[in-house]
């Protein structure tokens, strides 16, 4: 085999992969490109300046909206682009995974903005119904966060790779049901000792009245 023919089959050899490496390469820049501007867009925008008045910023596990969102979009961006440049090494099999990592990774980013979705309105009602001084105080806003956040749970689970959500509504009703009970037996000793007391004032006030009754009038 003569020079050329032998650093054609080199090129050969070696050109899928870096194709592959450029493309990664060009896919991360990208990534990073799409992640500072999706922040300059919540900046620009003031969605930031919003959620801060709001009390939302930090509404998802303490972390900051804007961080949470540009990172999904930064890695869904990169591994989009791995995705495809691993098809040029012509390995079915690696092929394969590849592109099931990015499909399972966008099934997750999805779940995880639905959940958040669901935190952000879930602290905003609390927020305002505080303001409100609404009846029932911290448990009833508690009561309602919590049914804001299940829904939203239960819309992201099935992106998380949870289809069967039967489990998580029957703990639901499970517990909705000893609250309900809880609820009910602390009302019920509460009225009874509240009629008890009832009871016991007007015996003090009617106690001369009620001995007339029992033993007659005194003479």
């Amino acid at each position: 085999m003569d020079t050329n023919g032998w650093v054609l089959s080199v090129w050969n050899f070696i050109y899928p992969g870096v194709v592959a490496f450029v493309i990664a390469i060009v896919g991360y820049i990208l990534a990073v490109i799409a992640e500072a501007i999706t922040r300059k867009v919540f900046k620009g925008l003031y969605y930031e300046e919003w959620f801060a008045a709001h009390g939302v910023d930090r509404a998802i596990l303490g972390i900051h909206i804007t961080d949470v969102i540009s990172t999904l979009i930064k890695w869904w961006v990169f591994l989009g682009f791995f995705a495809q440049a691993i098809t040029f090494l012509g390995m079915p099999l690696v092929t394969q995974m590849a592109v099931s990592l990015y499909n399972i990774y966008v099934s997750i980013a999805l779940g995880i903005v639905y959940l958040s979705i669901g935190l952000i309105v879930a602290t905003y009602v609390g927020i305002k119904m505080r303001e409100a001084e609404m009846y029932g105080g911290e448990l009833a806003i508690k009561a309602v966060q919590a049914i804001i956040i299940y829904f939203a749970l239960v819309t992201a689970l099935p992106y998380f790779g949870i289809k069967d959500t039967h489990i998580l509504t029957k703990a639901i009703e499970i517990a909705l049901w000893a609250v309900a009970i809880a609820f009910g037996v602390g009302l019920g000793i509460a009225i009874g000792l509240g009629g008890q007391d009832i009871v016991r004032d007007v015996l003090k006030k009617r106690k001369s009245h009620i001995e007339e009754i029992l033993v007659g009038k005194k003479k």
